[in-house]
């Protein structure tokens, strides 16, 4: 026998010894260990018969509990092997054919005894049951999952191999007398009522023996009817396979068909019979069947015949279905790539659309677009429109396309035939103060009528968002009104930049600082511009109040918090105080001066070009009418400079001509 098995199975007597005797019996016991340790023992002595005996009634244990509990298959490869594999090391033992048996047993048991057996601790390492069952996971039959259920069993505490290993050595205890015998003479000196003290402290094995009995009463008449079923199945296949052999079906698939009628469907021998005459034909009719398909069908047929003539009977459609999936997978993917083709085509077509300012027909294509996308209930289409017509506004105001803004006034247009006021009060509002917003640039551009329809959409918006209703709504659509109507005012109409003063106040009478300071600061820079604009024309309280309007918006248009609103506020300041020292108001100039300087800590040459230019020519202005004309004369050819490097005539003539009529050479 193995040294780990002498080692493990004297463990637990240690154990128990070291519990229930006194240091004399104790000290006689480690004797024993020591001569096992050492090999002094016969290999085919009366102890180590008795630890292997008990050793592979522990595994038959197992491998039943497996069965009952475990969900392992009782007619199965592995359960079969391995009981007829245990059985015969049983036999060995009984036969005194230990020697034989060693050879096969875990080589790293070795050294595996605990130092001790004081009685502390009782139970055993995961690797010591690893090494005790390894023998029986070597056994042919078993799958992963089902030598993981026995592994699991094995290291449970409560009915694992520990254990059933301990209530095994006390039944060898109390049944093998020789055993009994030179245990207790060379251990207890004779003392046989040490004994009883032993047998107290090992793991109680008379439920666990009872459960054991039923389940080999149970087991015998199984393996019995298992015995036959096998004999009935050789007999068949005698019977059968010379036809199958003759008909191309080959052992393999015979045999696994046999067992699946023997297993699943427990018929009698008499009536397999016309059900494997049946598979015969049949199958030989599939073997000779030819089918015209493409490769990949044509390899999935090769594999099921190739799995069903290895008797994997049940595998074989297995391989089918798996060019099936395949093929599904490809079909989505070709699905997918001709709904990508098709939108494709569309979206080409929409851009064709738009350069022929044709909005509508490219209103209907987005809405084609919609359900290729799968996009089906209407208020979903809405939404995707609505999402369209805002990327063209978006396209409208970066690249100053006016097609794109027209794609943008039919879609919201479309828009409102679905959301009506009478309907969808709200959403018909929203839809037209956005379809004001796009007018509104598009009268920026030259077309004053533009203004007119925006300034008629924001009021129409203002009906139904109402200041009582939606307050912050409210707010933001005059604010909007302001700035169409501070657009109009640009063009000389007068009234229309009271108007948007107006409108910008009611602004703020929800657009407060303390509620929304940068909308509060946005709408003071809007009523700057208009005054300002007011201001150019004459009016010299205008500009004062332009100064104040300008100076509450950088109370929270910090260069911290928002530079580039900061520079462009700060620009706006400028250019009201460089009319005022116009209108000879002292100090005016200088404060121009300080507020162009600040615009050009943000507005750089390299973040902001034209901005920066722009600038640096108002500076040069102020700076010759102060009389620096030297630092004047350097920020107009810088100016000057960029306008011709960028292409702009305008610019460019329009600052040539003022300094030639300072006697500045351009």
């Amino acid at each position: 026998m193995s040294i780990i098995l002498t080692q493990v199975g004297l463990a637990f007597l240690g154990w128990n010894v070291g519990k229930a005797c006194d240091v004399g019996t104790r000290n006689a016991h480690r004797t024993i260990l020591a001569r096992l340790r050492a090999g002094k023992l016969d290999p085919n002595h009366d102890i180590e018969r008795a630890i292997l005996t008990a050793h592979y009634q522990a595994l038959e244990f197992i491998v039943a509990e497996s069965v009952r509990d475990g969900g392992l298959d009782a007619h199965g490869a592995g359960v079969i092997n391995g009981r007829a594999f245990l059985q015969k090391r049983l036999k060995q033992v009984r036969k005194n054919q230990i020697s034989t048996i060693a050879k096969y047993l875990a080589a790293d048991w070795k050294g595996l005894i605990p130092a001790s057996f004081d009685g502390a601790n009782t139970s055993v390492p995961d690797t010591h049951v690893t090494a005790a069952i390894v023998e029986l996971l070597r056994v042919k039959g078993w799958d992963d999952n089902e030598k993981t259920i026995l592994q699991d069993l094995a290291n449970n505490p409560d009915k694992g191999w520990v254990t059933a290993f301990s209530a095994y050595i006390r039944e060898q205890l109390k049944t093998n007398e020789k055993f009994r015998h030179i245990y207790t003479e060379q251990v207890l000196d004779g003392h046989n009522q040490k004994l009883d003290a032993i047998l107290a402290v090992m793991p109680d094995i008379v439920g666990m023996q009872q459960s054991l009995a039923r389940i080999e009463a149970g087991q015998d008449k199984a393996d019995a009817k298992l015995d036959a079923m096998l004999e009935n199945q050789e007999k068949l296949f005698a019977m059968f396979n010379p036809q199958a052999k003759q008909r191309g079906v080959t052992e393999a698939a015979l045999r696994a068909f046999i067992k699946k009628l023997g297993e699943e469907r427990d018929l009698a021998a008499d009536e397999m019979i016309p059900w494997l005459d049946g598979f015969i034909k049949n199958a030989q009719k599939k073997k000779d069947q030819k089918v015209n398909e493409d490769a990949p069908f044509q390899a999935a047929l090769a594999e099921a015949k190739k799995r069903f003539d290895a008797g994997q009977n049940d595998a074989a459609s297995g391989a089918l279905m798996q060019e099936l999936e395949r093929e599904k997978q490809d079909e989505q993917y070709r699905q997918k790539e001709r709904t990508r083709r098709r939108i494709h085509l569309l979206k080409e077509a929409i851009d064709y659309d738009e350069l022929a300012l044709e909005p509508e027909a490219a209103v209907k294509k987005w809405r084609l677009v919609a359900a290729e996308q799968g996009i089906t209930s209407e208020a979903d289409i809405c939404q995707f429109l609505e999402l369209q017509a805002s990327n063209y506004a978006k396209q409208s105001e970066q690249r100053g396309s006016n097609s794109a803004a027209l794609v943008a006034i039919a879609i919201y247009q479309d828009l409102l035939t679905i959301f009506p006021r009478n309907k969808s009060p709200h959403i018909s509002a929203n839809l037209q103060k956005n379809l004001g917003t796009i007018y509104h640039v598009l009268g920026q551009r030259g077309e004053v009528e533009m203004l007119y329809k925006a300034i008629k959409l924001n009021q129409n918006a203002l009906k139904e968002l109402t200041r009582e209703k939606t307050p912050m709504d409210w707010a933001g659509t005059q604010n909007n009104l302001g700035n169409v109507y501070s657009s109009l005012g640009e063009r000389g109409e007068d009234y229309a930049l009271k108007n948007a003063i107006t409108a910008y106040e009611n602004s703020l009478k929800e657009y407060t600082r303390e509620k929304v300071p940068m909308e509060w600061a946005m709408v003071q820079n809007n009523i700057g511009n208009a005054y300002g604009v007011l201001g150019g024309r004459g009016d010299y309280y205008a500009l004062k109040n332009a100064v104040t309007a300008y100076e509450d918006a950088l109370k929270e248009r910090t260069r911290e918090k928002v530079p580039i609103y900061w520079a462009m506020t700060q620009y706006n300041l400028g250019t009201v105080y460089q009319l005022l020292s116009q209108c000879g108001e002292n100090g005016a100039v200088n404060h121009a001066v300080a507020a162009y300087e600040n615009a050009l800590k943000e507005y750089t040459f390299e973040r902001n070009g034209m901005q920066w230019a722009i600038t640096t020519e108002n500076l040069g202005y102020v700076l010759w009418i102060k009389g620096d004309k030297t630092d004047a004369e350097t920020c107009l050819r810088n100016a000057l400079a960029y306008y011709r490097s960028v292409d702009a005539p305008y610019k460019t003539e329009k600052l040539e001509n003022y300094m030639r009529r300072r006697g500045l050479e351009p």
